[in-house]
């Protein structure tokens, strides 16, 4: 198996942080708001605009297959389907 090497730019900047949120989702913002909270140096990092990401597809929170007649199966169908 030949290796693949991937290569970047140089990087344009440089930032110090004590903790990297990689997510500036509701989960992502909740961690940097909290770790911020706590006295910790934050940096959020998120994909080219912020309403790129995946939380406007939540539906309430924490989904799990807990109803009657609800199956994991059908959690991963409604899961890929979002």
């Amino acid at each position: 198996m030949t290796a693949i090497r991937l290569h970047a730019p140089a990087p344009g900047w440089a930032l110090e942080a004590d903790v990297v949120v990689i997510g500036s989702g509701v989960a992502g913002l909740t961690a940097a708001l909290r770790c911020a909270a706590a006295g910790v140096k934050v940096t959020v990092v998120t994909k080219a605009r912020l309403d790129d990401g995946s939380t406007r597809w939540a539906q309430g929170g924490i989904a799990a297959a807990l109803g009657d007649g609800d199956t994991p199966d059908q959690h991963l169908d409604d899961t890929l389907v979002a």
